[in-house]
This record gives structure tokens, C-alpha cells and sequence, in this order.
């Protein structure tokens, strides 16, 4: 009996990375419905993407417990009916479920506290922004500071962004990540792939501090305009130097991924892919011009922030108004005088 990559292939389809986790899962391009043998791969639902001009659709199908092979009949649907590609499998730890998280992180910013919406709305977990909330419900920035003040806490946190899941109370941008990745399917099985995510994040921390230190290069209790004459400086030695080294490293990385370069790692969505759509965000909003440049050489790494930010749920969520929009308050802040000259 043909594989489904082999009916695929007979019907005139080409296979592409796997978009999701769950077994059997394979990305094709095609333009109607097709019908194949396939062998049985698991019990799990299973998803087929494809582009067609003008629109992004998804075939699904499903795994039969017997016989060993079927015949199937799949079926278009369009994008707005899609699960996303963390709900898609039973990837999700039993851990997570009914868990409500607290986030805590200063409400007017984007800032550090963004990697970790970005990981929670990709999941769908429940969760609540405490600082935006309402002071006299109990939150509000009020809220984060009585934490921060406590000294009845044996682990205090330095400083937001920090999160509360239950009895934990989890501080710095990786180390939350590090938390939530394998109870919500956005970090391998198995503890090498953890780790390497993980190692994969904390270069990207190292990126985002650099980012910061093109406009607060001496201090950043300092105004920036106390300070323009250095930002000037460090800031065109990072878009002439350090910015291309790091995205020409995240672009090899996407080269070598033995699953091929759709994710960094693997073949599924992990935090450190959402991480890198949120850097190379904050570039195009702080370096417009540079960025134009960077495009024609690092288009992986472009190539997946598109993808993405197309995925139901983060495109629910960059449309909302819980997404905070960049400013000059964040990290990635847009100065004129410190982009490439036109």
C-alpha cells in the first residue's frame, strides 16, 4: 500500500516541512481536495498545510486504530477554522491543565514581558496581564510591587517580567520560558532538545540586551538624550557588526535543522521561534531602514517570522489590544538618527 508522501507525490503534490508535532503530520502545496492510501501512523490528529494562490488552507485527517491502512477522503478548510499548531496534538502536559497564570510585568511596554505573552497566547493558556489590570481589584502596577518589596518571599525575584503558576513563583525571561515550554508543547520531549531551545533563547536574550544598549549605551538611568552622542555610535557599530552576527547565526541554525529550516528546532513551533518573531518585530519598528537591507541576506530568519505571525492564534493576538504597541519607552525604541542613513 503507498505512503501518504507517496499518493501525495502521485497526485502531484510536493511535501514541505511539517508545520506541527503530531506523528504523521505533512505540509503539502496543492490546489483541490485528493484522496490516497495511507498507512497508519498514530492515533493522533494530524494536519496537511498548503498555500493556494491568495489564500493559506489546511487539510485534515486522521489516524485509524485498524486496519493498519485506509483510504481517505480529505478535506479543505480555510485558515479561520484551523486549530493552532501547539493545540493541534496531545503535546500539551497533563500539568497545564485548569493551571491560571499570573504574569507579572510593567503595563505600558512591550519590553522582556513580551516573550512570555507571546509563548502564553501561543498556547491559548489562561492567563492574567496583572499590572494592567484594575488597582482597586487588587492589581494594577501596585500589584508587581508589593511582590517586589516583600520580604516574606525566601526566593525574590529581581525584577519583571516574573510569573506565578500555582506554588512557583518564576523569574527572568528564560527561565519562565524554560517553565512553560514542555507543559504547553513549545519545547522538545526529550533533554538535549530542551536544553538546545533553551541555549537558543538565552542567545537571544544576549541580542535583546545589545538591541537596548543602541540607545542607553552608558547608563540606563540616564535620559536618552544624555546620552545621544554614544547611542550614535554603539548604535552603527550594531547594525554594521553585531545585529548581521546574530541574525546570520540564527539563519544557520535554521540551515542545519536536520528537520529543515522551518523551525529552529525541530518540526514544530518551540518559544525560541516565537522569541526570534519578536526580535526581528522590535528591529523593523527601531531600524526600518537596516532591516530593508538584512531581508535580501538572512531570509530564513525573515521567511519565519512571517510564517509565525500568521498563525491563528498570535495573529489573534498582534491584532488585540493586549499586544502593546512598540514605543520609546521598550526596548526596541525607533530613533531616526540612529538607522542606516537613507
Amino acid at each position: 500500500m503507498p505512503s501518504l508522501e507517496g499518493a501525495a507525490a502521485a497526485n502531484g503534490i510536493t511535501t514541505q516541512a511539517p508545520p506541527v508535532r503530531p506523528s504523521g503530520c505533512v505540509r503539502h502545496r496543492a490546489g483541490n481536495s485528493w484522496e490516497c492510501c495511507w498507512k497508519q501512523v498514530g492515533s493522533s490528529p494530524g494536519e496537511l498545510r498548503f498555500d493556494a494562490p491568495g489564500a493559506l488552507f489546511s487539510v485534515f485527517f486522521h489516524a485509524l486504530e485498524a486496519p493498519r491502512s485506509a483510504r481517505v477522503r480529505v478535506q479543505i478548510l480555510p485558515l479561520e477554522a484551523l486549530p493552532d499548531p501547539v493545540s493541534a496534538g496531545p503535546e500539551r502536559s497533563e500539568r497545564s491543565r485548569g493551571m491560571k497564570y499570573e504574569l507579572f510585568y510593567w503595563p505600558t511596554i512591550q519590553g522582556r514581558g513580551e516573550f512570555v505573552r507571546l509563548a502564553l497566547e501561543a498556547a491559548g493558556a489562561d492567563y492574567v496581564d496583572v499590572a494592567r489590570g484594575p488597582e482597586e481589584a487588587g492589581a494594577g502596577v501596585p500589584a508587581l510591587m508589593q511582590i517586589l518589596d516583600s520580604r516574606a518571599i525566601s526566593c525574590p525575584p529581581f525584577a519583571p517580567p516574573f510569573l506565578r503558576a500555582g506554588d512557583f513563583l518564576i523569574a527572568q525571561t528564560a527561565n519562565i520560558l524554560l517553565f512553560l515550554g514542555p507543559r504547553h508543547g513549545l519545547a522538545p520531549d526529550d533533554e538535549a532538545g530542551r536544553l538546545w531551545v533553551h541555549q537558543l533563547q538565552l542567545t537571544l536574550a544576549d541580542l535583546v540586551q545589545e538591541v537596548h544598549d543602541t540607545h542607553h549605551p552608558i547608563a540606563g538611568g540616564l535620559y536618552y538624550e544624555d546620552q545621544r552622542k554614544e547611542a550614535r555610535r554603539r548604535a552603527s557599530e550594531f547594525l554594521r557588526s553585531r545585529g548581521p552576527k546574530f541574525l546570520a547565526y540564527f539563519e544557520h541554525v535554521l540551515e542545519r535543522n536536520p528537520k529543515e529550516d522551518q523551525y529552529l528546532v525541530g518540526s514544530s513551533l518551540t518559544y525560541c521561534d516565537l522569541s526570534l518573531f519578536q526580535v526581528v518585530a522590535g528591529l523593523r519598528y527601531a531600524f526600518p531602514r537596516a532591516v530593508a537591507q538584512y531581508e535580501r541576506d538572512y531570509h530564513r530568519v525573515f521567511g519565519l517570522y512571517e510564517r509565525i505571525g500568521q498563525i491563528p492564534r498570535v495573529a489573534t493576538y498582534l491584532a488585540s489590544d493586549r499586544r502593546i504597541p512598540f514605543n520609546k519607552e521598550g526596548i526596541f525604541r525607533h530613533y531616526e538618527e540612529l538607522d542606516l542613513k537613507a
